[in-house]
């Protein structure tokens, strides 16, 4: 319901008003880190100079969320890593290869968090005195099955099935009213949670069923010796 909503809203809006990421004010695109290079500063630091480091690649964006269990984690010298890099609360973190999914940060993290090279980092400010456009919004309008279309239709015929930078840049998404964008940025963000929480129950209750038809088994088999 969230998809057709904003897609009919883009497709009104795109026909005469338009932004090229690019040009929204104080946008930042940060290039997730190659672990390769992270554990080779690690061969090389002494061990008290070394730290664990969270990692969010690829395979850890599910579904709009970042899936803690799918974190990797990795051991290298941090003093050579800007904070800057750091993921954020109100961040977007895309996945660079297909399918270009992205999640919308919530929170802020408990723990050093960093994307790996297989994700990208899209920033904005968060207070609406100072932002055109809520990350919450541009998080699901990303999402939308006609941008995934378009991202996947920019990289088809290429040497490279990866999304750059320079094309993130180009992408047009419609001018709205920041606190129309708020409020559909939220609502995407409570429905994205709540599928996440049913899903999460539900993968709940089929192991408790398989427990008890397992233990039931058991006491029929049992039973019949």
């Amino acid at each position: 319901m969230m998809n057709i909503l904003l897609e009919l809203i883009a497709q009104v809006l795109m026909e005469e008003y338009a932004v090229k990421l690019k040009d929204i004010k104080d946008i930042e695109f940060i290039i997730g880190l190659s672990l390769h290079r992270l554990r080779s500063r690690a061969s090389t630091g002494a061990a008290d100079e070394l730290t664990s480091i969270w990692t969010i690649a690829a395979g850890a964006i599910d579904e709009g969320l970042v899936v803690d269990e799918k974190l990797g984690i990795v051991e290298t010298d941090v003093r050579s890593l800007d904070d800057s890099r750091k993921v954020r609360a109100g961040d977007i973190v895309m996945k660079t290869t297909a399918p270009f999914t992205c999640a919308f940060i919530t929170e802020e993290p408990d723990k050093p968090l960093y994307t790996a090279s297989s994700c990208i980092t899209i920033r904005l400010p968060l207070t609406a005195e100072s932002a055109s456009y809520h990350p919450a919004f541009l998080a699901a309008y990303l999402n939308l099955p006609f941008m995934q279309d378009t991202l996947q239709a920019k990289t088809t015929g290429t040497n490279t099935s990866v999304i750059k930078k320079a094309i993130l840049e180009e992408l047009e998404v419609p001018e709205m009213d920041y606190a129309e964008q708020k409020q559909l940025g939220e609502a995407y963000v409570a429905i994205v949670e709540a599928s996440a929480a049913h899903l999460q129950a539900f993968a709940c209750l089929r192991e408790t069923h398989a427990a008890l038809f397992a233990e039931s088994l058991s006491i029929s088999l049992g039973g019949s010796q």
